[in-house]
């Protein structure tokens, strides 16, 4: 008895180059040091964190500009998420850098923030098979050419398989436009956010190149992803 086994071959190809560089945020040796700590007073909660702020020259002139180093972070909070504690403590930074007088005159502030640059790379699997001649009962009839026509037969199978994989880190900011409005009602001033974007600072600086099959590089794309703020 002949039986024909089919075995599968696995082609790939996957290439890539590695260039180093180097991508900042404004420097804040220079800037001041300062903690923030937000209280959830009705439960006797807070958390808090270490940030740094000074003058940076912006697109519309100098304002201030904050990083905030989230190593720094201790939660308090048991009954929030931490991206919202981290969300609320940063809007108290924020309102802190905007003086209240004059009222009602927007300040802007710029959240520096360091976002991972990633790219799509693909394996690209080219799937033969083949039928391997096993075994042949006697008097089978012309057995070579009977296998030879099943080898001219091959069938193939393409496959692409894509993975993210990290190939460095751009700067990117939330802008905050605010302002402080005094209320005559309750003789108090209260915080007013007139807007929240967030913008590009820098290009990927790409610490790794990725190549593809062709040799031509892969992009290298953030679109500002920062997981200490979203979910």
């Amino acid at each position: 008895m002949r039986k024909l086994l089919f075995s599968i071959g696995v082609v790939f190809i996957l290439n890539m180059a590695l260039i180093f560089a180097q991508n900042l945020c404004p420097d804040p040796t220079l800037w001041t040091s300062e903690t923030e700590t937000y209280y959830l007073t009705d439960f006797d909660y807070s958390s808090q964190v270490d940030y740094k702020t000074g003058i940076v020259n912006t697109p519309s002139g100098n304002n201030r500009g904050v990083i905030i180093d989230w190593s720094t972070f201790n939660n308090q909070i048991p009954i929030l998420r931490t991206t919202t504690i981290k969300k609320l403590l940063e809007l108290d930074i924020v309102s802190k850098l905007i003086p209240q007088t004059p009222p009602d005159l927007s300040h802007t502030v710029y959240v520096y923030y360091e976002s991972e640059c990633k790219t799509t790379v693909s394996l690209w699997l080219n799937l033969v098979e083949t039928p391997l001649e096993d075994c042949c009962d006697d008097g089978f009839p012309d057995p070579e050419s009977a296998v030879n026509k099943e080898l001219n037969a091959h069938t193939y199978r393409s496959k692409e398989i894509t993975k993210q994989v990290s190939c460095g880190a751009k700067c990117c900011a939330r802008v905050y436009t605010a302002y402080w409005h005094f209320d005559d009602m309750d003789h108090r001033y209260h915080f007013v956010l007139d807007d929240l974007t967030t913008v590009s600072i820098t290009d990927c600086n790409s610490t790794t190149t990725f190549l593809d099959c062709d040799g031509n590089p892969l992009p290298c794309n953030s679109n500002c992803y920062d997981p200490n703020y979203e979910e």
